[in-house]
């Protein structure tokens, strides 16, 4: 239960930021749904994902999978900064978009006597990407880090284990070929 409750934190944040640039700068601008860092960015968020689920659920019925546990701790190498590297250039390139429409802007004077300017939003949500992704990128390392000193661990149990089952299978063999040394002389 202790895991869950980490994976939701751990969650939070991504979910959050992965909302903001696909509903507004993605979804909300046709130019940016086109380009090549859209696509590659979706293309990062769904390669981890892969990944990711079909490891909690393993995990869930504590099976062991090494080469899941394996790629779930190391494909998020290229695919995370691959993945930060889009959304900025998306924000990035919305910013100037959004400061020529005005969209999602409000201006004073207004019946609530409030202002936001979306384009000065993205552009401190800019840093968000440099700032939570090194933040990201370094809990992940640990992460991995720990999960393969794990994996290192969990196959030299399975090595003396194998070890083991041949050693128990050479003593087998040796006790039939024994009795059946011993068959003819009766």
């Amino acid at each position: 239960m202790l895991q869950d409750q980490n994976v939701r934190e751990e969650q939070s944040p991504k979910v959050v930021g992965r909302a903001i640039v696909l509903f507004s700068v993605v979804d909300a601008e046709p130019s940016l749904q086109t380009s090549f860092s859209c696509y590659l960015l979706v293309v990062a968020w769904c390669a981890v994902e892969v990944v990711r689920y079909p490891y909690y659920i393993v995990q869930i019925y504590e099976l062991y999978f090494p080469k899941l546990m394996w790629l779930r701790y190391n494909v998020w190498v290229p695919l995370y900064p691959i993945g930060l590297i889009c959304e900025a250039s998306l924000v990035y390139q919305c910013i100037e978009l959004v400061s020529q429409s005005g969209r999602l802007t409000v201006t004073l004077p207004n019946s609530l006597n409030v202002a936001f300017d979306f384009s000065l939003f993205l552009k401190i949500y800019l840093a968000a990407p440099a700032i939570g992704g090194l933040f990201l990128l370094m809990h992940m390392g640990s992460q991995r880090t720990k999960a393969m000193k794990k994996l290192a661990k969990l196959k030299q149990m399975e090595d003396v284990y194998h070890k083991q089952k041949d050693l128990i299978d050479i003593k087998k063999e040796k006790s039939t070929d024994c009795d059946s040394a011993l068959i003819p002389l009766l």
